[in-house]
């Protein structure tokens, strides 16, 4: 199985630095400092333990949710990345991404077409409020016969005409009911009209949180980049100046290795950060699956 938890470099430094310290008991190094080290390794490696577990619970995600036909979630698949996280700078144009999410959000276009519907049911109420007037015209040709052939000869013949004409006009004592109705479909349409806005508030405010986190975590991975530098330095001179493998010089060197990986578990989230940043921003203009070319088809094709 690939999911080794055991075999990792930071451990492995980490457990011959203590091995040294073990060697040194009976020189320099007494229980209280050896079992404090010892502590504080094992710390480390439950916490990397912990952080493998959860990669590999996101890998199964990942698995389950992809859903295809050929792999299989019960076999050991390992899902390895192909690329490297975006680090190249972005500039976008705050006012032009507000623009295209306003264009291309779906709920926008879903509340669009909520408040025309309810503009037509208001004239609709209104119409409805209005006096009835109906006029009726009706023309008949009768068959008088005493026979169906000769009733069909005379229809035929037009010889017996009726003509109908009626006007009905009516106007409700009140009119309550239609002025109610005519009055909540305005309000319906307020309604909509105000939802409409919060959606234009919402959209406005997701690409303003997205443009701001995705130049704010690009910011933040020169500083890191910079740190993991710093700390591998550190420890690069800690190693190359040690004449003699002492308590101190091996804590030391201890704890610059911890700083390190810290810095490049930092600089690694960052940059990962970073590449969601540009999915959410992505996301908040409603254009997430155009920027990634992924169609989806209909079931006619």
């Amino acid at each position: 199985d690939h999911r080794d938890l055991h075999s990792f470099p930071t451990r492995r430094s980490s457990d011959l630095i203590y091995t040294y310290l073990e060697a040194r008991r009976d020189f320099d190094v007494v229980p209280v400092q050896l079992a404090a080290t010892k502590a504080e390794l094992e710390r480390t490696r439950a916490e990397c333990v912990r952080n493998c577990a959860t990669v590999y619970d996101a890998e199964d995600a990942l698995i389950a949710a992809m859903n295809a036909p050929d792999i299989d979630l019960a076999d050991s698949i390992e899902i390895l990345p192909t690329d490297s996280p975006t680090l190249d700078r972005i500039v976008v144009d705050r006012l032009a991404e507000v623009q295209t999410a306003l264009d291309h959000r779906p709920e926008i276009k879903e509340d669009e077409r909520l408040v025309a519907n309810a503009k037509i049911a208001v004239g609709q109420a209104k119409n409805a409020e209005l006096p009835r007037l109906d006029v009726t015209f009706r023309y008949t040709i009768d068959g008088l016969s005493g026979n169906a052939d000769r009733a069909f000869d005379e229809v035929s013949r037009h010889n017996y005409t009726e003509y109908f004409v009626g006007v009905e006009f009516e106007v409700p004592i009140g009119n309550r009911a239609p002025r109610a109705a005519h009055h909540r479909a305005r309000l319906q349409h307020r309604q909509a009209i105000a939802t409409l806005r919060a959606r234009f508030e919402q959209v406005i405010l997701d690409v303003n949180l997205a443009v701001r986190k995705l130049a704010s975590k690009y910011d933040e991975l020169g500083p890191w980049y910079e740190s993991v530098e710093a700390s591998e330095r550190e420890v690069n001179s800690i190693v190359a100046r040690a004449e003699r493998m002492d308590l101190n010089t091996l804590r030391t060197e201890l704890n610059a290795r911890q700083n390190l990986a810290a810095s490049r578990r930092t600089m690694l989230n960052s940059m990962v950060e970073y590449s969601i940043a540009i999915i959410d921003l992505e996301r908040a203009k409603g254009t997430l699956l155009r920027h990634y070319d992924v169609v989806i088809a209909s079931e006619s094709e």
